[in-house]
């Protein structure tokens, strides 16, 4: 019986602490990940034009009111903008491979329409902070499943030799003291 309970007893823990070393990598890797914030920055955009603002105004002011990077990339878009530098040209420098270069991409790609046609870009905005909303929402569900099914394997190697040591083992037991009695 001990030569039974040993290994899955030592499987139980090495399942444990394989899953404990998975959740610091997850928190390890959303403390290094930027927070996604480009969200904000639509919402804030739509607020400065919905209260009458064009479209360069908006986005310097919004520029001002974020201190990071992103702030610092619109600002230069902005000023690129102001001395007569065409739309894609002006955001070209800023929309690389990072995250801050992904932000100015949506931001250009939300704002294009708007700024070479005239018309309002709150449609734009709205549709484009609502697709964000999904896929934030799609990949949260997704990682929730996918932590579910590698809960199932830890929990079941604990609890199943448990049940049978509890459970079926006694019965068996009695069932056969009551047949050979």
């Amino acid at each position: 019986m001990e030569t039974v309970i040993l290994p899955i007893a030592s499987a139980c823990i090495f399942m444990l602490m394989h899953l404990e070393d998975s959740r610091l990598d997850v928190l390890h890797g959303a403390m290094a990940r930027p927070p996604v914030r480009i969200v904000l920055v639509l919402e804030m955009l739509a607020v400065a034009i919905r209260r009458g603002a064009s479209i360069s105004h908006a986005l310097e002011r919004v520029s001002m009111a974020i201190d990071d990077d992103l702030g610092g990339a619109i600002g230069r878009v902005v000023c690129r903008l102001h001395r007569g530098i065409a739309w894609t040209p002006a955001w070209a420098p800023v929309c690389d491979g990072n995250a801050c270069g992904v932000c100015c991409t949506v931001l250009r790609d939300s704002l294009e329409a708007s700024w070479r046609l005239g018309a309002s870009p709150l449609p734009r905005i709205e549709a484009v902070v609502q697709q964000l909303d999904s896929a934030e929402r799609n990949r949260i569900e997704s990682e929730a499943a996918h932590l579910s099914v590698k809960l199932l394997l830890p929990t079941a190697l604990c609890f199943l030799p448990a049940f049978v040591l509890i459970g079926v083992i006694p019965c068996i037991a009695a069932f056969a003291q009551g047949m050979f009695a």
